[in-house]
């Protein structure tokens, strides 16, 4: 497994952990272990399986835990819980170019939507015209950047 691949599981969860209002230290948190792993100079999923990964500079405790989980079986706890929280349409919504966590939640909370396709039928049917932040020039270029996600 190389650092990407192991770092990768940690990037989600912090992404699930600011879509769902978590604290967001909590998500840093994970963010910068994902980064210390991904700048580490060797494989450290091999080294965590051989337990010679005791410290690893910019991971805590409960990082370090999960990343050995991650190494193991490919996911963690944490990771999982989110994953029933939270609509698998949010993470795409959130690749949106212009949105940001606080306005994808406000989406999904408020609006019910849950992805990139729900979003551009919400644009194109004028419901988000009203919603607070959504004026018309940022709903012009939310929908061409929605439009260009879609087509990817």
């Amino acid at each position: 497994m190389t650092n990407d691949q192991l770092a990768a599981p940690l990037y989600l969860t912090a992404a699930l952990l600011e879509l769902a209002g978590e604290n967001p230290f909590k998500a840093r948190a994970y963010e910068r272990a994902a980064d210390a792993v991904v700048n580490a100079n060797d494989y450290l999923a091999d080294r965590m399986l051989a337990g010679k990964a005791e410290a690893i500079e910019g991971v805590g405790e409960s990082s370090r835990t999960a990343l050995l989980k991650i190494a193991e079986t490919g996911s963690f706890e944490l990771l999982e819980q989110l994953r029933t929280q939270v609509p698998a349409g949010i993470i795409e919504l959130s690749k949106v170019k212009g949105l940001g966590p606080k306005k994808v939640q406000q989406l999904w909370r408020e609006q019910g939507i849950d992805s990139p396709e729900a979003l551009l039928s919400a644009i194109h049917s004028g419901a988000l015209s009203t919603v607070k932040g959504f004026g018309a020039k940022s709903l012009v270029s939310l929908r061409a950047a929605t439009e260009f996600l879609i087509s990817q």
